[in-house]
Formats: C-alpha cells, sequence, structure tokens
C-alpha cells in the first residue's frame, strides 16, 4: 500500500514544521512538500532504519515500514528529522549511514586502491560491516577497516577497532558505528576523526588525533555530540548517558547546551526531551564494570584498571563491615553493663553507710562519755538478750527487763541503728 500525499504545514516561531503526523499502520509513506524538521513515526527509525538515497529522496525502511522523505537531499536547510521521545536524525547522521547512488556503483576492487585506517583488533560473537558500495562482510580479527564503513554488532556481539594513530573503538549490545571521517598525517602526528553511534554502548579511547583540541576528534549520536581530548570515554547511547573514564569531554545536545566532564566515572544524562543535560555524579568503579561487561571482553587491558578499582572498592566495603563487626565484638553486653554498674553502685553505698554509721556511733559515744568499744558491747549484748528471749519462750517481764536494762545505753543504740538503715537502703 502507498500513500502519497502532500501535507499541509503550519510552522512555529522559528518557521519549523510543528504537524503531528498520523501513520497508522504504516507500510509505506511518502512526506513531501516539507517545511522545517520532520515528524518520524517511532525511535526505530532512527536507531534502526536502512537510510539510501533514491533521487532527492531519502527512504527510511524500518522494522514495521517505509519512509520516503521527498526533496530531502534538495532542501535548505536540510531538516532534522525527530521522533517522538527526542531523539533526532541530524543531516550528520543521515550522511552517515545512508547509501548513495554513486555507492552502490563502486565495487571492492576500488575500494581495495584505498588504504585502511584501521582493523579489528578483538571481535566477540557476531559483527558486520557494511562497504561503502554496499557489501556485507562478516567481521573477523584484523578484517581491514575504512573510512565511511558502518560496523554493526548483535546483541551479544562485540568488537573493537584500532585506527592508525592507536586510537581504539569498542562498540557491543546491537551497535551502530560509522567511521565518518579519519585524517591522519604520521610526520606531523595530526588530523581529524568524526565518528557517528545510532545506537548501542561503546568505549573510545583517544590515540594521538585529539589530545590537544577536542574539535579534532567528535562522535555524533541522536541525543547530541561529544567532544574529546586525550581521554576515555563511555558512551550508553539507548540511555542517553555519556562517561568520562580518564582526560576530559564536551558534551552537546540539540538544544544548544554544553557541559564539560572531568572527573573519573563523571556521567551526563542527555534528556532529550526537555533539553537538558544533567550532571548525575561519578558512578561506581562497580556500576562501570557491570554497565559495559560487554565490551570488557574485546577491550581486557582498557578495563583492567576499571576491574581492579572495583575490586579495591569491594575489598574496603569488606574491610570496613569486618571492622564494625569486631568494634561490636569488643563491647560489653549493654545488660551486663548495667549489672556491674548497679554492683558498683550497691558497694559503695554500702561503704558509706559503714562509714557514716561508725562515724555518727562514734561521735555520739563521746557526747555521752562512754567508750565506742562498751557502747558496740552494750548494743551486742542487747542484741543477744532479745534473741534469747524469743528462743527460750521466756515470760514477758525477764525479756522486757533485760531489754529495758540493755537498752539504756542510747549512744550506743542509735549509732547502729543509723549504721544500720543506710546500708540497708543502699542494697
Amino acid at each position: 500500500m502507498l500513500n502519497d500525499f502532500s501535507l499541509p504545514h503550519t510552522t512555529d516561531a522559528t518557521g519549523n514544521n510543528t504537524d503531528s503526523i498520523d501513520f497508522g499502520a504504516l507500510t509505506q509513506t511518502t512526506i513531501s512538500g516539507i517545511n522545517g524538521s520532520v515528524t518520524l513515526p517511532d525511535s526505530s527509525f532512527v536507531k534502526d532504519a536502512e537510510m539510501r538515497q533514491d533521487g532527492m529522496d531519502l527512504v527510511l525502511k524500518g522494522p514495521d515500514g517505509t519512509l520516503v522523505i521527498e526533496g530531502y537531499f534538495s532542501a535548505s536547510p536540510t531538516p532534522n528529522l525527530v521522533a517522538p521521545d527526542g531523539t533526532t536524525l541530524t543531516p550528520h547522521l543521515v550522511d552517515a549511514f545512508t547509501l548513495k547512488p554513486l555507492q552502490f556503483a563502486q565495487n571492492s576492487s576500488t575500494m581495495s586502491d584505498e588504504s585502511p585506517v584501521g582493523a579489528v583488533k578483538e571481535i566477540s560473537g557476531d559483527a558486520t560491516i557494511t562497504r561503502l558500495d554496499g557489501t556485507v562482510e562478516t567481521l573477523d580479527l584484523g578484517t581491514p577497516v575504512y573510512q565511511g564503513d558502518v560496523i554493526e554488532t548483535g546483541e551479544n556481539g562485540a568488537v573493537n577497532i584500532i585506527f592508525i594513530d592507536e586510537t581504539s573503538f569498542a562498540v557491543s549490545e546491537d551497535a551502530r558505528l560509522a567511521i565518518d571521517e579519519y585524517v591522519f598525517d604520521p610526520s606531523t602526528l595530526e588530523g581529524t576523526t568524526n565518528f557517528s553511534v545510532l545506537k548501542g554502548v561503546f568505549v573510545f579511547t583517544s590515540g594521538l588525533i585529539g589530545r590537544e583540541d577536542p574539535d579534532d576528534v567528535t562522535i555524533e549520536t541522536p541525543v547530541g555530540s561529544i567532544g574529546i581530548r586525550g581521554t576515555v570515554i563511555a558512551g550508553d547511547v539507548d540511555n542517553a548517558q555519556i562517561t568520562v573514564v580518564e582526560g576530559a569531554i564536551v558534551v552537546r545536545d540539540f538544544s544548544g547546551n554544553e557541559m564539560t566532564l572531568a572527573g573519573q566515572f563523571e556521567t551526563v544524562q542527555i534528556d532529550v526531551a526537555s533539553g537538558q543535560l544533567n550532571n548525575i555524579g561519578q558512578l561506581s568503579a562497580n556500576d562501570m564494570a557491570a554497565k559495559f561487561a560487554s565490551i570488557s571482553n574485546v577491550a581486557p587491558d582498557l578495563f583492567s584498571s576499571v576491574n581492579d578499582t572495583a575490586a579495591e572498592s569491594q575489598n574496603n566495603d569488606a574491610d570496613a563491615q569486618n571492622d564494625g563487626q569486631d568494634g561490636q565484638g569488643g563491647s560489653e553486653d549493654p545488660a551486663s553493663e548495667q549489672n556491674t554498674d548497679q554492683e558498683a553502685g550497691q558497694d559503695n553505698t554500702a561503704g558509706e553507710a559503714e562509714a557514716s554509721g561508725t562515724n555518727n556511733s562514734e561521735a555520739q559515744s563521746e557526747e555521752s562519755g562512754s567508750d565506742p568499744a562498751e557502747s558496740a558491747n552494750s548494743d551486742q549484748g542487747e542484741t543477744a538478750s532479745e534473741g534469747a528471749s524469743d528462743a527460750q519462750g521466756q515470760g514477758e517481764s525477764q525479756g522486757e527487763g533485760q531489754g529495758q536494762n540493755q537498752g539504756q545505753q542510747p549512744s550506743s543504740d542509735n549509732g547502729l541503728g543509723k549504721g544500720a538503715n543506710l546500708s540497708g537502703s543502699g542494697g
């Protein structure tokens, strides 16, 4: 089914198209009379569409149908193609991934006359390379890479490419990478490189190019662009996150915002829907190792430092936990500490009571003219007499008589009485 139509366009203050298009069950749809940006049916046309040029028209063959944008290559300015989620096919990205008529006429013999700019260093799983003439090859170790090639990996595939200036570019997780431009002069060690990544995860390590000027190396994505200065950078295009591993990078979005990242594992979240760059701080080494685990298989040297940092962090956490447990084990049980404190209090109280009782007894004995020893003996006699009276069950008069006779020692009786009361209260 072919639906050819010209859209009546309305424009905003900047002249961009603001029409909302209902594509329905899209099989093939043609958009003509473009004015400003073009709205795509969904983000699959950004990430997964096969792009080719047909005259002045752009043909996007997506998973659910084909979209023809008439006059795309003759439009001035060339429009952005924007998905509902804000991801964008810029003219640069379209140029990087579009097969052009002249390229179809080329053949591999013509391409063999050119010098490769790099080669496959490591590979894991499924990965292919599409040449300028549209030929698709399965990647293998040592496969040469030329300017204009497009590298794609499967969901579990990963590939690491080493370039002649010692730059390396590793991609994985259903990635699409285009070698847009690669120029390098070995005599001056200067050059320019431009790459485009439509989806997947990647890790880029700069070589001789771009160590001084970030404009010498640029990575374009559907969420923004990255300028690189002598660095290692990791990107998750699908989740719009860019992380600096070493060095510094400059991240720019389509709204004109710009942010510089220079701290290890410092990460920016690119919010294309709201047009904002959000610095989300530094990821942990463990998070980095887990997030880019698929790439670590093809770039073991690069990730050895990340994995070492992650292992060191885990060891430090384990040591801190063990120290905490040791500290808890060395302290007494709170109940035991409370019992110890109570026993100490009883001892102190008893000592104070004994001292107080003795001092009071001596003081009272001195006032009555009695010797303290005699007062104590008299009081002991009183206690014995009372005990004997109760035990033997003798007459009340005899017990009272003995109690009265012995009780005529006021100073000794009052002294011990006070002492006993203090000791008892302490216990």
